[in-house]
């Protein structure tokens, strides 16, 4: 069936051509969720996400800061890929997945950052089954190290100021060193700002209202 399906045009695994996709952009009153349309759309600040997926998702989208809190539901991932590792897709509100191997890497590019915007500490919210070695890759350059050793969220800073070398933060890794199967859940990614503890409570609010 799916070849029958196939052999009268649909594209498959392939992306739709990009007259398709803006055809349902333009006129619509709604925002389309779907990450393929991210490239049609403007990104001010050059945080990796559109003007229009951070004004649908309550967020600055000129404050040209990094901040992923995976709680969109319709672009979970919010463009980070993963290698050896379980589907990024777990729960909602949440990347889930398990490591393969003894390490697994999560990166995210296309990033257009201000180095400046971004030198207070780099933090994370996560927890993990068993201890995990985290290892924070900027522009391919190691910054420093911390233990994810907690099965309760909890919130590591990684000090970033003075340690990345060029103007613009084109690429993040995260890199995670831990016994195979171990499960690791990330609630957010972002710079901090004075206002951590606000944020969480902001993300567990909208998890639960979403639920």
């Amino acid at each position: 069936m799916l070849d029958r399906w196939l052999a009268k045009g649909d594209t498959g695994e392939g992306e739709e051509p990009d007259k398709e996709f803006n055809s349902i952009l333009k006129g619509k009153g709604w925002t389309p969720v779907n990450p393929e349309y991210e490239r049609f759309r403007k990104d001010s600040d050059g945080d990796g996400m559109s003007d229009q997926w951070e004004q649908y998702n309550g967020r600055d989208p000129e404050d040209g800061q990094l901040y992923h809190d995976f709680a969109c539901g319709g672009w979970q991932t919010e463009g980070w890929q993963s290698q050896n590792t379980t589907n990024l897709a777990g729960r909602q509100g949440y990347l889930k997945f398990e490591i393969q191997g003894n390490q697994a890497v999560l990166s995210r590019e296309d990033y257009n950052l201000d180095s400046r915007k971004n030198s207070l500490p780099f933090e994370i919210r996560a927890r993990s089954s068993q201890p995990v070695e985290l290892t924070l890759v900027i522009n391919d350059a190691i910054v420093d190290r911390a233990m994810i050793n907690a099965q309760n969220f909890s919130i590591y800073e990684i000090d970033t100021k003075s340690k990345i070398r060029t103007g613009t933060i084109e690429k993040i890794e995260l890199k995670l060193e831990g016994n195979p199967s171990t499960q690791v859940e990330i609630d957010w990614i972002k710079v901090g700002d004075g206002h951590t503890v606000e944020m969480a409570q902001m993300g567990d609010q909208r998890r639960k209202k979403q639920k």
